[in-house]
């Protein structure tokens, strides 16, 4: 099993494919409140060559806390590790082909995401041959602290594992 939230998504997904390519394939790949793959590649940020500012106003936006302007220096140090996280996602390439995996994708997507918009969901569907599976939960983007998202998605992954030995 794996679950990414959000950019980790992408990364849960690109592992996923990596391990059926080497022939250990995971049961079922969870996302939660993330982007498909295809359009993670088109979202072209520009981190690199963003301004401060402009990384300031893109993480309010993403709901990405920064220490206090007083604080300059551990300030600073949080952008640098935003921007090199972001940079991540402007270096993400698909490629033009579908790639779905072989087994199943479960999709959780916040209700009152301001970052993914809910149609992203769908959008995981050609990633996989199987039916998606869709669940919306009860929360914002900044979901993995609440219980009403932890809950069902644990209850989730308890459930898949049922009966694989180890």
């Amino acid at each position: 099993m794996i679950l990414g939230h959000s950019r980790g998504a992408v990364i849960g997904y690109e592992t996923a494919r990596e391990l059926a390519r080497q022939g250990s394939p995971a049961l079922a790949l969870h996302v939660c409140a993330a982007f498909s793959p295809p359009e993670y590649a088109a979202v072209g940020l520009n981190t690199r060559v963003m301004t401060d500012a402009a990384l300031v106003d893109l993480a309010a936006t993403l709901g990405i806390p920064l220490p206090r302007e007083d604080r300059a220096e551990v300030r600073r140090e949080a952008l640098r590790a935003i921007r090199t996280d972001l940079a991540m996602i402007d270096g993400y390439e698909h490629g033009p082909h579908l790639r779905p995996l072989g087994y199943p994708i479960t999709v959780w997507s916040p209700h009152a995401d301001t970052v993914i918009p809910a149609a992203s969901a769908q959008r995981w569907q050609p990633m996989t041959r199987h039916p998606l599976t869709l669940h919306t939960l009860p929360v914002s983007h900044h979901c993995l602290n609440s219980p009403h998202a932890i809950d069902p998605i644990t209850r989730a992954l308890r459930n898949g594992m049922e009966g694989v030995s180890g």
